[in-house]
C-alpha cells in the first residue's frame, strides 16, 4: 500500500456553484501543484514524515493560486492520511484543511 495523503476538496452550499463553474481546485504538496476535481477523492502516493499540504483555486485563465491556508500532515509508513479542504461561505475564505480518518493496512 505504501503511504499516501488523500484529499476531499468541496466549496460551501452559498459559493459553491460559482466556484465550481470557474475554478479549478488546487492542491499542493510539498510546493508541487497538481490539479483536481470537485468532491472526488485523490490519492497522492508519499514518503512517510511531514508534508506541507495547501488546497486553492486557480480561477480559469489565471496562474495564481487562491484561498490557500497551508497545514503540516504527519504521514506515518503505511497509512493513508485522509483530509478533507472546504472554503467558508464567501470567496475570500480561504479552504481550511481538516483529517478525517487515517487508513492503515
Amino acid at each position: 500500500m505504501g503511504s499516501a495523503i488523500e484529499v476531499t476538496v468541496s466549496a460551501h452550499w452559498i459559493n459553491s456553484w460559482f466556484l465550481r463553474a470557474l475554478t479549478i481546485p488546487i492542491l499542493t504538496v510539498d510546493g508541487t501543484e497538481r490539479a483536481l476535481s470537485w468532491r472526488q477523492p485523490f490519492r497522492l502516493s508519499v514518503e512517510p514524515g511531514q508534508h506541507r499540504v495547501a488546497v486553492g483555486v486557480r480561477y480559469r485563465g489565471f496562474a495564481a493560486v487562491l484561498g490557500q491556508e497551508p497545514i503540516t500532515a504527519q504521514v506515518a509508513a503505511e497509512t493513508t492520511v485522509r483530509l478533507r479542504a472546504k472554503n467558508g461561505p464567501l470567496n475570500s475564505d480561504p479552504f481550511r484543511i481538516t483529517a478525517v480518518g487515517i487508513d492503515t493496512e
